[in-house]
């Protein structure tokens, strides 16, 4: 069944998609100056991020640069207070962290996967002369070849590559980033548990389970994940650490 588009209809949902990214791109900058000082201030700014970031498809190259950096930054500073904290506080902090790291994640990449629209502060900044235009002769923003479609040279063709150039750039960042996250999230988490014990951070968009065990219960073991999901470790598995040592499974 064809359905007739209503073009007025898309019209307006676009521009109100803009316009909430445009509040969002301003009510950010505010977010990220708060200071970082207790585990309650990690928890109550990476709550606030995840909040700011459920809606993925109004989130600014500059917004998702400026959250995924705060961040990081929060997950850092949990990570170097994790053995003063309660594990309560430190499941907490970790939950909205990692929360917010799949947030951005999911939005930096809705463009590139044609999921969300290009939106028009990410187009008009990719396209406005550089200030450094006349001294950065290297420049990527003025190679055409970079943004070009073979022949096509056209001013819509360049326009729409150096956005698509630009958002690829910071998608490969906040994947790098997101992998540093999830790494010191892990250790933070891994200090709390003792051999026996797992960790499970299960939200509506990640899930990361924790378990530390000795190397001796390791072989044939098997590991549960999330509903009816496991895999098993096999009998011969060769690890160069002692037997009375300890691993941690993420």
């Amino acid at each position: 069944i064809s359905v007739p588009l209503n073009v007025s209809a898309l019209v307006e949902y676009e521009k109100d998609l803009n316009n909430q990214a445009n509040v969002r791109d301003y009510i950010i900058t505010f977010i990220t100056d708060l200071a970082i000082t207790t585990s309650n201030s990690i928890i109550l700014q990476a709550t606030s991020l995840v909040q700011l970031t459920q809606s993925t498809n109004q989130l600014t190259r500059a917004t998702l640069m400026l959250i995924s950096d705060r961040c990081y930054q929060l997950t850092v500073a949990l990570q170097s207070m994790s053995t003063r904290i309660s594990y309560e506080n430190a499941q907490m902090a970790s939950t909205q962290l990692i929360q917010c790291a799949s947030n951005i994640l999911t939005a930096v990449n809705g463009p590139l996967q044609e999921r969300t629209i290009v939106l028009d502060l990410d187009s008009s900044r990719a396209n406005t002369l550089p200030t450094d235009y006349d001294t950065d002769l290297e420049s990527d923003w003025s190679n055409s070849n970079l943004f070009a479609d073979g022949n096509d040279f056209s001013s819509s063709t360049i326009d729409k590559n150096r956005n698509i150039y630009y958002q690829k750039q910071l998608a490969n960042e906040i994947t790098n980033q997101t992998n540093k996250i999830i790494s010191l999230l892990t250790s933070s988490l891994n200090i709390q548990l003792n051999i026996g014990q797992n960790s499970t951070i299960n939200t509506s968009q990640t899930f990361m389970s924790l378990a530390t065990i000795s190397i001796n219960s390791l072989s044939n073991k098997q590991i549960q994940q999330i509903d009816n999901a496991q895999f098993n470790i096999p009998s011969n598995i060769n690890i160069n650490i002692t037997n009375n040592s300890a691993i941690s499974i993420r």
